[in-house]
């Protein structure tokens, strides 16, 4: 996403280098243009697309008065702001009155500074986002905190590449996906860096036996990223203990894994990686997000009758994948077996009623365990309803311009973290899934939209529901 553009108009060099020096020092997210004029200040502001002026009153060529009328005859919208040694009492009023939307006084002092900003950069903050198609090039990074995306090629060997950033000023936390998304790109290989607010607090939790004094750093915080191990059987357990200490935030993420559906480790931190494992990241931020699926049931209701964890063992009183194949050989003529599973699969997912919304809660088959158990990506509660599904493609990316069209028309942001789940890429394959990637732009309708994320191993979010949700086969878009 492009950076907010500010532009200091002051002919003290000495005034201008520790006004930039300070606003940096506050964002430094946002990126500072300097001149000595206002004629050098309206020529720029012609050339360049310029998100805030600060100005001088007192200035050569075209004085502050005057340059303020000269931008919002171009740009109304654009905010200005008065930086003077004038500081009588009134002149605030008279320089509010003369159209300045805020008034920094001489000398210059941090919180005046912090108090006539916050309301117009915090409203535009932006993250930064990189891509890297190697391990070289982010590993030149000298400073700051991040979170990482990475492929599994890039997340192999993680270990020397955190000990480079040992004696550096880095903090780096994040997740291995099958793929990662960068705007309309599927990227098979390659690293998203996104920088982290330095007021961010990043935690990995074990699943299995969770230390939730860790959890409850995080419950003051406005949002939560939440990354699980997509394969991890823990996955339920986890979220219905961390579900009351978070209930006043706004929950977000997404499963990760490796796209063969073998678990390994998948979360990183400075101290290692993890399996069974959840990284949280706290936000002073607001996130909202729309979650959908676009499939369809075709035959059901049957009822789960014995389950435990990420197994389904039997479905009305038979096994599971009996029952599940023969389903399937009924509605689509297809015979099932342990060779062709996965093949067929991905196009038959389970689909568990909600009784609380119109949308099934999609489950993603994707072994044959023991005694003809179904293994699936996350769980199906004992004695839940549940239907057998199938997507068609047009309705599958159709769902992804309904996301996009919905999130971005509730939000003045430009920013979306995008997690598709990675059996959709599967399904549709490389052409239908970058028509889905396609119709996300499309429908956001809004000019330089940026969208970073990975195809995932479920779909987390609580926006829109009283409880955390865990989905698969879905496709989330959270903005920021």
């Amino acid at each position: 996403m492009k950076k907010m553009k500010v532009l200091i108009v002051e002919d003290d060099e000495l005034s201008q280098t520790v006004l930039k020096d300070i606003i940096l020092l506050l964002y430094p997210f946002v990126e500072v243009e300097t001149v000595g004029n206002g004629k050098e200040a309206l020529n720029l502001f012609s050339s360049k697309k310029i998100d805030l002026v600060i100005s001088d009153i007192a200035l050569p060529e075209i004085g502050g008065i005057e340059l303020l009328k000269k931008i919002k005859e171009k740009n109304p919208s654009v905010p200005i702001i008065a930086y003077t040694a004038f500081t009588i009492i009134g002149d605030k009023e008279k320089f509010l009155l003369e159209g300045f939307d805020d008034y920094i006084p001489k000398p210059i002092n941090i919180e005046d500074v912090k108090n006539a900003l916050d309301k117009y950069i915090k409203k535009r903050k932006t993250f930064n986002i990189k891509v890297y198609k190697t391990k070289k090039e982010f590993e030149l990074l000298e400073k700051g905190n991040y979170l990482l995306f990475l492929t599994e090629g890039m997340f192999k060997n993680l270990t020397s590449t955190i000990d480079k950033f040992l004696n550096k000023k880095v903090k780096i936390a994040g997740i291995m996906a099958p793929y990662l998304i960068a705007n309309r790109e599927l990227i098979k290989e390659g690293v998203i860096l996104v920088p982290l607010d330095e007021n961010a607090k990043t935690v990995v939790v074990s699943m299995e036996k969770p230390d939730l004094n860790l959890v409850e750093e995080l419950k003051d915080y406005q949002s939560i990223l939440l990354f699980v191990d997509g394969l991890s059987p823990y996955i339920e357990d986890f979220i219905k203990q961390i579900e009351k200490i978070l209930k006043n935030s706004r929950i977000v993420g997404a499963g990760v894994g490796s796209k063969d559906f073998i678990q390994k480790p998948c979360i990183f931190d400075f101290n290692g990686t993890y399996q069974d494992s959840a990284l949280l990241i706290g936000l002073n931020l607001k996130l909202n997000a729309e979650v959908r699926h676009g499939w369809e049931p075709i035959y059901g209701p049957l009822v789960v009758t014995k389950s435990e964890k990420n197994v389904v063992y039997e479905i009305n009183g038979e096994p599971a994948f009996q029952v599940y194949k023969k389903s399937i050989k009924e509605k689509e003529g297809i015979e099932l077996n342990r060779e062709n599973f996965k093949e067929f699969t991905k196009a038959y997912p389970l689909g568990m009623v909600s009784f609380k919304d119109d949308e099934f809660i999609i489950r993603d088959p994707i072994a044959i365990g023991k005694n003809n158990s179904l293994v699936i990506v996350s769980s199906i509660p004992s004695f839940s309803t549940i239907f057998i599904m199938k997507g068609e493609p047009e309705k599958l990316i159709n769902s992804a311009c309904e996301i996009s069209r919905r999130a971005f028309q509730r939000s003045k942001e430009k920013l979306g973290f995008l997690f598709d789940c990675v059996s959709r890429v599967l399904f549709l394959g490389k052409d239908g899934f970058q028509k889905e990637l396609d119709k996300v732009f499309e429908c956001a309708k809004k000019k330089e939209v940026d969208i970073y994320g990975f195809t995932s191993i479920g779909e987390i979010s609580n926006i829109g529901y009283d409880e955390i949700r865990i989905f698969n086969k879905t496709i989330l878009l959270g903005i920021l």
